[in-house]
């Protein structure tokens, strides 16, 4: 199965042991995880601003999610369905990588 996971299942992954680093885990192993450049800036935006992880373990978690999922590139435009722009580009994250499941928080 191809899984495209939301930031928040990453960033709650990373900084908290439970559910969403269980779960990364196990998708890890058993299925085809996506994500694209936009989430990884995302991702690193948010684990920066909001966690105020140095630039050093930003790099680590950008590498390890890059060697854990495939990065999807996006060519198309986001479909206008949100109010909120930024799920937009999770959909076309979604959409482009043929994603069976998306998971969120």
């Amino acid at each position: 199965m191809r899984v495209l996971l939301d930031t928040n299942v990453w960033v709650a992954s990373f900084i908290a042991r439970g559910t969403s680093s269980d779960l990364v885990e196990h998708l890890e192993h058993n299925h085809q995880v996506l994500t694209s450049e936009w989430l990884l800036d995302e991702l690193r935006d948010v684990l920066t601003r909001k966690f105020d992880y140095s630039r050093d373990r930003v790099d680590r978690v950008g590498a390890f999610v890059r060697s854990s999922a495939e990065c999807i590139p996006l060519t198309g435009e986001p479909p206008d369905v949100s109010e909120d722009p930024d799920d937009n580009f999770v959909l076309l994250s979604a959409s482009e990588g043929k994603a069976d499941l998306l998971v969120t928080g």
